[in-house]
């Protein structure tokens, strides 16, 4: 999409990575239509919908009337940013892409094509950044992990109470 005539604002992840994304979209597309870059300030999720920085940056983002408003927030952030700013844009459109700014700033490799045949970008992205993924990891690995305890544990009672009649 870089390479056509829509213009495009980048919304999300830190100034450092952003100055990054800047660089290497510069370097890729020097034709590219983008009009702004900004990272968002740190707010709590259940303040994202009617915070004045935020409602002021998508005032800002409206004049300069972008076609793409690419969001970069981690989740669910980003998805309550669009559902409670989208209809602010009279021209935008807003995407999110969360995880792409990562790639795009080089902060995480993309993974080879047999971890992606494997399904394993997750582990993949861990590796590679321990710390910052390992809170939302834990969860999800903790209750993975407890719903296949629970599924065996079922389906061992089922097979007794079957085995017994």
């Amino acid at each position: 999409l870089m390479a056509t005539d829509l213009s495009h604002y980048f919304y999300g992840s830190s100034e450092k990575e952003l100055s990054k994304i800047k660089q290497r979209i510069e370097n890729s597309y020097p034709n590219g239509r983008v009009l702004g870059y900004k990272s968002p300030p740190w707010v709590n999720l259940n303040e994202i919908e009617k915070h004045p920085l935020i409602e002021q940056d998508i005032a800002e983002i409206n004049l300069l009337k972008p076609d793409i408003v690419w969001i970069g927030l981690n989740s669910p952030k980003q998805d309550y940013l669009m559902a409670g700013y989208s209809q602010k844009f009279d021209h935008s459109i807003m995407i999110g892409i969360g995880g792409v700014y990562d790639y795009l700033s080089g902060t995480m490799k993309i993974s080879p094509e047999w971890v992606k045949k494997l399904s394993l970008r997750w582990v993949y992205r861990i590796l590679q950044n321990p710390k910052r993924i390992y809170s939302k990891a834990i969860v999800a690995i903790i209750g993975f992990l407890w719903l296949c305890f629970k599924e065996v544990v079922d389906s061992n009672r089922d097979n007794k109470g079957k085995s017994q009649k």
